[in-house]
């Protein structure tokens, strides 16, 4: 009785230690797939306090983007594209990726920051698309 005791004991520990980890940015993406997809351009845009570098961009209309967003502030960021998709919020030192399909036609995409008033401040950039 003692050793299935001390045997359930470990059970328990092991899987509360190995349930309170967080994965880190690289671990999640792979988890959720997004570094396994083929893509056509792979843009990475730091950020930080308070502005995105590089702020202008320019793709091919019908490209697959990868979008890596690098946290180079102290602050939490994160980049995001109305109806395209963005990062979560990274903590200073992060990074995450998104992927989505550069729209068919000329057209402006802009990307900003959506904490706060970090987009007033000036984390704003545009991506244009070219036919």
């Amino acid at each position: 009785m003692k050793l299935l005791l001390k045997l359930t004991l470990v059970a328990v520990i092991g899987s509360f230690i190995l349930g309170c980890g967080e994965m880190n940015d690289e671990e999640a993406r792979a988890v959720n797939g997004i570094d396994e997809v083929d893509v056509d351009v792979e843009l990475e845009i730091a950020g930080g306090e308070y502005y995105y570098e590089p702020d202008e961009i320019t793709v091919e209309a019908g490209s697959e983007v990868r979008i890596i967003f690098v946290n180079e502030g102290d602050a939490g960021h994160d980049l995001v594209i109305d109806d395209v998709g963005g990062t979560e919020i990274i903590e200073p030192g992060g990074k995450d990726s998104f992927v989505f399909t550069a729209p068919e036609g000329e057209a402006t995409l802009v990307f900003y920051c959506s904490i706060g008033n970090h987009r007033e401040l000036g984390m704003e950039g545009e991506i244009e698309i070219l036919e």
